[in-house]
């Protein structure tokens, strides 16, 4: 055989992997995206709709359907990247106005982004030369992994940044192991990604770069990649990693400012996580911690404990192999670790947080992303992949026992006894917005908008009814938040043509905007407006106001 043979049969072997390797990966993609909106729609027709996720999609379809349209309607508390994804599926809601109610928008979104998670996951397993039957049983279990599996299939943003964090995670984990830049600029593409979809973000990639930079500093597999000195290939590559979510971060700040007119007014408006948080005040699991140091650790603690399962396991790795001092160890610990101490502790003392489950599951991100990479550079990879893959089979019932337990698990609790007892959401307590608020919307648009009649509401409670509008009506007669006249048609609702005022009980909703424009309406005590019709059997204990005219 000729050389020329020999490099054409090497090329010929080279593409026949790469197209298996590409099979597995489009495989893992297609399997795990489709089993996680296949229960994900399951568990939306039984009355699971969150609310969060709803609320984002509901902001998508404003910002192309509302009376108002236009892009900043998407909202400026929330990062925005989960609302700008559904902009892509609520575009067919004149075809399909169920396309937000049904929870289609919001489950199509995590479940696409579970998919994506096994995707790069098995992809990066090939990266770190590892078999293809062990990459699909780290798929298997890390996707399978209960919490993870709920929230790539609920339409939440934690399913949404998941394949975002971990991909930042699984890219300084293939620096680490090959010393190739181009890995640290894909993780920083990531973790841009994954702070435009959350805050937490911002621990999580804080700890990565230290991360990075204790490859940098202290790995010897690293080292092909400081051909100038360790320093500046720490402020090079720290800068690369960096720069990208300091942008999204700068776009945001400057966004709120010149739109909302207020550089944070995600962080302490009405409609902000603190100002939600203060209005919900006694509703909060974690108000109990609030002001105590060490009852915050414990809070913090108790919940983050079964999701540190799988890192402990890799830790184990290194204390059997010997590594427990390298700066692996380190890493681990800092990326499990992050968002926990570096942000969950610090909001539980000061009692800005609502204590959710969901807010500790990041362990998990960081397991998955740094697993792989535990396998391929252990000394004994046989026992790596049974410790890592160990790691995940037993943090899967100490996961469900946190989600099956109430006060640990608050959201969580009813799904996981629907699923053990057959019941639907109704029957095991999961707050369904849009079905507590159906008798209000049927009425606004069967007795009101079919006059022609215009209804003003207050998103912050009200987006539920918009989910379920008619197209024609949300389009012409019920004005929100995002509509840039909602303050003037409020404060003036004659002048623009409003002839109801929809509001929720001021005793609950103190943030409410028409409750305070009005603060005598709910009493009765405000001239120039007519109760029309009580909806006490709602969780907001809607009213519907007449405006009458000359009176306002």
């Amino acid at each position: 055989m000729t050389e020329r043979d020999a490099s054409a049969e090497t090329a010929v072997k080279r593409t026949g992997k790469r197209r298996r390797g590409l099979v597995h990966v489009l495989a893992a993609f297609t399997l795990v995206s489709a089993l996680q909106f296949a229960f994900g729609m399951w568990m939306d027709g039984r009355g699971f709709l969150w609310g969060d996720a709803l609320s984002r999609a509901t902001s998508a379809l404003l910002a192309l359907y509302g009376t108002d349209p236009h892009l900043a309607a998407i909202g400026f508390v929330w990062m925005p990247l989960p609302t700008l994804v559904e902009l892509a599926w609520v575009s067919i809601y004149p075809l399909w106005p169920g396309v937000v109610s049904s929870g289609f928008a919001s489950t199509l979104t995590t479940a696409l982004c579970g998919g994506c998670t096994a995707a790069l996951l098995m992809a990066a397993s090939r990266r770190f030369g590892i078999r293809p039957f062990i990459g699909w049983a780290f798929v298997l279990v890390v996707c399978l992994d209960p919490m993870l599996f709920l929230f790539a299939s609920n339409g939440m943003s934690e399913g949404v940044a998941a394949p975002f964090l971990i991909g930042a995670t699984v890219c300084i984990a293939l620096f680490w192991h090959t010393g190739q830049r181009r890995y640290v600029a894909m993780a920083a593409l990531a973790l841009a990604l994954g702070f435009a979809s959350l805050y937490q973000a911002v621990q999580y990639g804080g700890a990565l770069l230290l991360v990075l930079a204790l490859g940098i500093l202290y790995g010897d597999e690293a080292r092909p990649s400081t051909p100038q000195g360790r320093w500046r290939a720490l402020e090079a590559l720290g800068l690369l990693l960096i720069v990208p979510s300091v942008y999204v971060g700068f776009v945001w700040v400057v966004a709120n400012w010149t739109i909302m007119g207020d550089p944070l007014y995600f962080a302490h408006s009405q409609y902000s996580n603190q100002g939600v948080v203060s209005a919900y005040a006694g509703a909060r699991l974690a108000a109990r911690a609030s002001g105590d140091l060490w009852s915050s650790v414990l809070y913090v603690g108790e919940r983050t404990a079964p999701f540190l399962i799988p890192a402990v396991f890799l830790v184990v790795i290194r204390v059997l192999e010997g590594r427990f001092r390298g700066p692996g160890t380190l890493a681990i610990i800092l990326l499990a670790l992050s968002v926990p101490l570096g942000m969950m502790v610090p909001q539980v003392y000061s009692g800005s947080s609502f204590g959710w489950l969901r807010y500790f599951m990041y362990p998990l991100f960081a397991a998955a992303g740094w697993g792989l990479y535990e396998i391929a550079s252990g000394r004994k990879r046989l026992l790596s992949c049974v410790l890592v893959l160990a790691g995940w089979v037993a943090a899967f019932p100490a996961v469900l026992w946190a989600m099956e337990t109430p006060s640990i698990g608050q959201d969580e609790h009813p799904v996981i006894r629907a699923l053990t007892t057959g019941e639907d959401a109704s029957q095991v307590g999961f707050t369904n917005y849009l079905e507590d608020e159906a008798p209000v919307a049927r009425y606004v648009e069967d007795r009101v908008m079919r006059r022609g009649a215009v209804v003003a509401v207050d998103a912050l409670q009200g987006w539920p009814l918009a989910a379920q509008m008619d197209p024609a009506d949300l389009g012409h007669l019920l004005i929100l938040t995002p509509d840039r006249r909602f303050q003037r048609a409020v404060a003036e609702p004659e002048r623009y043509h409003v002839s109801y005022l929809l509001v929720p009980d001021p005793r609950k909703y103190r943030g409410d905007l028409i409750n305070q424009t009005y603060p005598s309406l709910w009493e009765g005590r405000q001239p120039g407006f007519e109760l029309v019709e009580k909806f006490p059997e709602t969780m907001q204990g809607w009213r519907l106001y007449r405006v009458e005219e000359g009176g306002a």
